[in-house]
């Protein structure tokens, strides 16, 4: 009898246990660093419902004189626009001074800009965050980006869709899913137009 006790209490303490070590895995993300290499996993892996975890309601985009508020919403149909791109990120460098805020360095290639650049970006990025959520990040500076080339190979696809295909002007304005489509469909037609003449 004494045996029987002994078992249910055992195997009541390895119930615990699972139970203890399952809610464990699930508690909020709260290192600064961990969040935001989480949300660039999650932008690796294409999923948009966990990177959104990850945000706060309201996301501010700064690069050089240029600051963009959005709604959650909003970033989201932005995150969609880049997604459709198939962007793989990989970061070093990670620091965190505060809380509030990590700096790191952030390579970055997908179908868009190995067309309009010809090769992967990179840059300092920050991130500042809010009561554990990603707030708002600035592009601080690029290391590899050939703004030169980049400019040529917009000015070329955007003179190519005009001439060639007027029903798509305008489709490098569009962030939107339709709009990465639209992209992603002119730089298909630009190419193969290109390989004719060759």
């Amino acid at each position: 009898m004494e045996r029987r006790w002994q078992g249910v209490f055992l195997s009541f303490l390895l119930l615990c246990c699972l139970f203890t070590s399952c809610d464990r895995s699930h508690k909020p993300v709260n290192d600064p660093k961990l969040i935001v290499q989480h949300y660039y996993e999650a932008l690796n892996a294409g999923n948009l419902k966990k990177a959104q975890t990850f945000l706060c309601d309201s996301i501010v985009k700064t690069e050089g004189v240029e600051k963009i508020a959005y709604a959650k919403e909003d970033f989201t149909h932005y995150l969609e626009w880049d997604l459709s791109f198939n962007p793989k990120y990989s970061f070093s460098n990670i620091k965190s001074a505060t809380d509030e805020g990590v700096t790191l360095i952030v390579t970055k290639e997908c179908k868009r800009i190995l067309f309009l650049n010809e090769a992967p970006t990179k840059y300092q990025e920050r991130w500042k965050l809010k009561e554990g959520k990603l707030a708002g990040f600035e592009i601080q500076n690029y290391i590899s980006f050939n703004d030169t080339l980049w400019g040529e190979n917009v000015t070329a696809l955007t003179s190519f869709i005009d001439n060639n295909h007027p029903e798509m002007k305008n489709f490098i304005y569009n962030q939107t899913k339709q709009g990465a489509q639209d992209y992603l469909k002119a730089i298909t037609l630009y190419t193969q137009a290109i390989n004719k003449t060759q």
